[in-house]
């Protein structure tokens, strides 16, 4: 599996996350092999909790590695921002939540979605999920889904960034 596409987006995301004049100065760079080599530890059993590459003071990132569907969740300060790096899988958003359990503030997790729409994903899709939005990816049995997360905390103190003009 190659990450260079994934190193564009992810430079790109870093820069579009500046929304905050509280942002650190820090700069963290993830190489493709270590990228790679993460994605092979980073693969998720049923019920895991992926694990974070970094916190940052208004998002945070992950690498995650499926081979099982994740649970149905909805985040309510929290958007998800994520490039598909490898596999496939459906992601199912909107509807309501099965079984909507509240696992922490602002974090709900459920077995499933009723009226859900349905998209497929492959590799080297990018997909912005606003935070209270439903979601949750599914795959067909087998396959591995492999996709970097940018969990964003949505502040609605901060004003929103002008439209660009097309």
């Amino acid at each position: 599996m190659t990450f260079a596409t994934l190193n564009t987006v992810v430079a790109f995301t870093f820069m579009a996350l500046t929304v905050s004049s509280a942002q650190t100065s820090k700069i963290d760079v993830y190489t493709a092999e270590q990228l790679t080599a993460s994605s092979t530890k980073a693969a998720l059993k049923p019920g895991e909790t992926p694990s974070v590459l970094e916190h940052y003071p208004n998002h945070y990132t992950m690498l995650i590695t499926r081979r099982d569907n994740g649970q149905s969740e909805l985040h309510e300060h929290v958007a998800d921002v994520f490039f598909v790096a490898g596999g496939s899988a459906q992601l199912w958003t909107g509807g309501s939540m099965q079984n909507d359990k509240v696992t922490e503030p602002g974090e709900h997790r459920g077995s499933g979605l009723f009226g859900a729409s349905v998209v497929s994903l492959k590799r080297g899709d990018l997909v912005h999920i606003p935070a209270n939005v439903p979601h949750q990816l599914r795959l067909a049995p087998g396959d591995t889904f492999t996709y970097f997360v940018v969990k964003v905390h949505e502040d609605s103190a901060i004003a929103p960034l002008p439209k660009p003009s097309r």
